[in-house]
C-alpha cells in the first residue's frame, strides 16, 4: 500500500517536470539528434510548456543537403491539447526566417529511366497524411530565400 502511495506522487511529479522544464531540458537535445540523423547540425532554444503553449527559439540547422541553412527565430505552436495528443496543431507562428536553398547538379547521374509509379503506396501515403492534417492559421513574418546554384 505505500508503493502505491509513494508512486502516485512521483508520477505527479514526473508528469509536472515533463511538461515545464522537462520538455525545456529534452526538447533541444531531441531536436540535435533528429537533425543530426538527417544529415544536419544545428540547435534550438525551447519555452513555455506543452500544457500552455511551446514556442522554439533561435533554431538554426546548416547541412550539404537542398536545404543549405535554415534559420528560424520564433516558431510558436498554437494547439488544443486534446488535439495535441492526436498529433495535430490549430496554428503556426513563424517569425524571422532565413533559408537557403542549393540547387547543385553534383547529386550524380541522372538515371533516363521512368520510375515506377506504386499508387497503392502513394494512396496510403495521402490517406496516412490527410488524417493528422487539418485547416489551420500559418502566419509567417519575416521571410528571407536565397536560393543558390553550384556556384555558392
Amino acid at each position: 500500500m505505500w508503493l502505491l502511495g509513494m508512486s502516485i506522487p512521483a508520477l505527479l511529479g514526473g508528469l509536472l517536470w515533463l511538461d515545464g522544464p522537462g520538455v525545456r531540458w529534452l526538447g533541444p537535445i531531441l531536436g540535435k539528434w533528429g537533425l543530426h540523423r538527417a544529415g544536419y547540425e544545428g540547435g534550438m532554444e525551447f519555452e513555455g510548456s506543452v500544457t500552455r503553449g511551446l514556442v522554439i527559439k533561435n533554431f538554426h540547422a546548416t547541412g550539404e543537403g537542398p536545404i543549405g541553412e535554415l534559420k528560424i527565430g520564433r516558431l510558436q505552436m498554437k494547439f488544443h491539447f486534446r488535439e495535441m495528443l492526436f498529433g495535430r496543431l490549430a496554428g503556426l507562428r513563424v517569425e524571422e526566417v532565413d533559408l537557403l536553398l542549393r540547387f547543385d547538379e553534383t547529386r550524380g547521374p541522372k538515371s533516363r529511366e521512368k520510375p515506377v509509379l506504386d499508387f497503392k503506396k502513394i494512396a496510403n501515403s495521402i490517406r496516412d497524411a490527410r488524417w493528422s492534417l487539418k485547416p489551420m492559421n500559418v502566419a509567417i513574418e519575416g521571410l528571407r530565400l536565397l536560393v543558390g546554384g553550384q556556384d555558392w
